[in-house]
C-alpha cells in the first residue's frame, strides 16, 4: 500500500498526503509547493 500511495503522489495522482518523516529520506518532489510539519524534526538535517 505504501508503494502505491507514493507512486501516486510522485506522479501526481494524489494532491497531498500525511507520512511520517521517513517519507522525506531521500525523495525529491518536484511538483510540492508547500509543506506543513507538526512538531519538532529532531535534527536540523
Amino acid at each position: 500500500e505504501r508503494r502505491k500511495i507514493e507512486m501516486d503522489f510522485f506522479g501526481g495522482k494524489l494532491l497531498g498526503v500525511t507520512a511520517t518523516n521517513a517519507l522525506e529520506l531521500g525523495i525529491d518532489v518536484g511538483h510540492i509547493d508547500a509543506t506543513l510539519h507538526l512538531g519538532f524534526p529532531g535534527s536540523v538535517a
